[in-house]
């Protein structure tokens, strides 16, 4: 039998595939001949750029784990989510695998937006809280350090690329009192503000029940209401930086939520018994 060697796989000849077309395509980086899972031994052509590249994880197989093992872009993705997202699983709520996900989509949304570099907004956003390990104060710094030690990233970037990762993950932080210093950070900054009302006064609420277990209900109502005012009233000190973030318009629901005292009061109730029936 005669073979044909394709990306270094040994294909007899002829040979018969299954094509799969996930969505659509983005050029032939994001084509792959591999011996899919769910075919066994007939290779299948597949074009996986949405499901990597777009919407990492919205098809739940085990297929799709490990589809672009040969592609290097692929092999980003993949060494992504099998080494650093799980690691986020024993964070607090507030920073836990939920809220890397929800900043890595933003993120991606905006990247499309601003025409920026998908793969590096990906890293940024799958890396930008792993310092959190080595403590929350100055986790920016630490998630920085983090990604400029991992030389495997040196695989998919040059080093000016993983210094402007680096930037903008240090530049993060809401309470930065400097503009982030490129486009990059801006971006990663704006998708972390999370600011749909309600999630931010519940993971306010979940924080202090991580850090502050023998808090009452009256303080843990006080403590909320004091970093609200501090951090998202206006006059706070959260900026955003990109107009076409759809943290803009939640800022601005927040902030009237945290003006009405009453219904401040009502959301806080609620969330409340929410969050401490939670295991």
């Amino acid at each position: 039998m005669k073979y044909l060697t394709i990306n270094n796989k040994r294909l007899p000849i002829p040979s018969f595939f299954q094509v799969y077309n996930f969505g659509g395509g983005n050029g032939d980086k994001d084509r792959e001949i591999v011996y899919a899972e769910l075919t066994k031994d007939t290779p299948a052509l597949v074009n996986y750029h949405y499901i990597n590249n777009r919407f990492p994880h919205l098809f739940q197989s085990s297929l799709f784990d490990n589809i672009s093992e040969h592609n290097s872009v692929g092999d980003l993705y993949n060494y992504i989510q099998q080494n650093i997202l799980p690691k986020y699983h024993c964070f607090d709520n507030a920073h836990n695998i939920n809220h890397i996900q929800t900043v890595i989509n933003e993120s991606l949304s905006l990247a499309k937006l601003y025409h920026l570099n998908e793969d590096m907004v990906y890293v940024i956003a799958a890396y930008h809280d792993i310092g959190i390990l080595q403590g929350r104060e100055l986790h920016h710094i630490y998630s920085a350090e983090y990604l400029m030690n991992d030389k495997n990233l040196l695989q998919w970037f040059t080093m000016e690329e993983l210094q402007i990762m680096k930037e903008a993950i240090e530049d993060h932080r809401a309470s930065a009192k400097n503009t982030p210093r490129s486009i990059y950070g801006c971006l990663i900054a704006d998708a972390d503000r999370d600011l749909d009302p309600e999630s931010v006064i519940k993971r306010t609420i979940q924080f202090g029940k991580y850090n502050y277990p023998n808090s009452n209900k009256e303080q843990h109502y006080k403590r909320m209401k004091e970093h609200l005012y501090e951090k998202y009233a206006i006059g706070g000190y959260l900026r955003l930086n990109l107009d076409k973030s759809k943290a803009v318009q939640q800022l601005q629901m927040l902030q009237n939520i945290i003006a009405d005292e009453q219904q401040l009061q009502i959301v806080f109730e609620r969330l409340f018994v929410e969050v401490f029936k939670e295991e």
